[in-house]
């Protein structure tokens, strides 16, 4: 094989390899609804928190986290750093959306950035909930 045929493909891994973000990291942090711990009004149901990279091209996974529907806390142990759509959803026990579908993946405009190993994204969202617009 010749060497510009090799080069071409070192340089197509290591294209490859920065598109998908390089660096690892693990994120955690909290939701609040105006600082304040979420209300449930029922023991059921659960949080979602979905990272979506806003570069789709790049990188067409998503990032769900684990929660603690009791806390608020959630955690990512694998996620690429760079910017992303941040998805939030408060399901009662018959999957009804206590933030009335605002945040989900659709429609929400909270942006990321996910920057270094171990950082903490707390995400307070308003008491008063805005409009639900679909992008």
């Amino acid at each position: 094989m010749p060497a510009s045929v090799r080069m071409l493909i070192v340089l197509g891994f290591v294209a490859g390899a920065v598109g998908c973000g390089g660096k690892i990291c693990r994120i955690n942090g909290s939701v609040t609804r105006g600082g304040e711990p979420l209300e449930w009004k029922a023991d059921g149901g659960y949080l979602l928190v979905i990272f979506i990279p806003k570069n789709r091209k790049a990188d067409r996974n998503v990032y769900r986290a684990e929660t603690n529907r009791d806390t608020g806390e959630y955690h990512i142990d694998k996620i690429p750093a760079g910017s992303y759509l941040v998805a939030i959803q408060q399901f009662d026990d018959r999957h009804n959306d206590a933030l009335r579908h605002v945040y989900n993946p659709g429609a929400t405009n909270l942006e990321r950035e996910v920057t270094e190993e171990g950082q903490v994204i707390d995400l307070d969202l308003p008491s008063v909930l805005p409009r639900l617009e679909r992008r």
